[in-house]
């Protein structure tokens, strides 16, 4: 059972601009049966994290889907200079009975751009190489076919079977509502950094679980 500690002054206390947050994160160690469930408070803003569990030499792919998309329009991107690359698919209607082609877009790694979130799944990948987006693609269709329903995976207690691109890369996907919530799949070694690296913040409560 995870205990929560204490409320102290300082986490019942709120700016107006930055109130303290409970971030919850699920990592998923893959290869393994092992799982962490990490907690911690801080005032930063729910985006920010994701730069806070980028390691060294790193750089962060973005894959957006098209339903959430409305936050910054392509078209508003290509004013940025951000490069992306357009991920074509069927969509399925609500009972199946209609497809259409809708795109996803993959963001390149652009300084410290991310793009705008709102509700909905968010899809972050960490990695040292250079991804060509028939390769992420076709990586993504056999990794995450169902899309929403393989995310939820990734975000829940069951899913260490992952196989990454390369075997040092790592992926982060947010919870549907709530952006300081989100599950991360890497390896044993990545893990632990990632964990020592936020142990250096923050102030972590950690509880190991293994998937049966």
């Amino acid at each position: 059972m995870w205990k929560f500690a204490k409320s102290t002054l300082t986490d019942l206390v709120f700016s107006q601009n930055n109130p303290i947050k409970n971030f919850i994160a699920l990592f998923h160690q893959l290869g393994s049966n092992k799982s962490f469930r990490i907690e911690f408070k801080s005032d930063i803003e729910e985006a920010d994290v994701l730069n806070v569990v980028k390691l060294d030499e790193y750089k962060l792919y973005q894959l957006i889907h098209h339903d959430f998309l409305y936050n910054m329009e392509p078209s508003e991107l290509d004013l940025e200079g951000i490069k992306y690359d357009r991920l074509y698919r069927e969509k399925t209607s609500w009972f199946g009975l209609k497809r259409k082609p809708v795109s996803d877009i993959l963001i390149h790694p652009h300084k410290d751009f991310l793009y705008p979130y709102q509700y909905g799944h968010y899809f972050y990948y960490y990695t040292k190489h250079k991804l060509e987006a028939n390769q992420f693609k076709e990586w993504l269709n056999d990794e995450f076919p169902k899309r929403f329903d393989h995310f939820d995976e990734l975000l829940g207690y069951n899913d260490n079977d992952l196989t990454l691109i390369y075997p040092d890369d790592y992926v982060l996907v947010t919870n549907h509502d709530y952006q300081k919530e989100f599950g991360i799949a890497a390896s044993e070694e990545i893990v632990t950094n990632l964990i020592k690296q936020l142990n250096k913040q923050f102030t972590l409560k950690s509880e190991p679980f293994i998937i049966e």
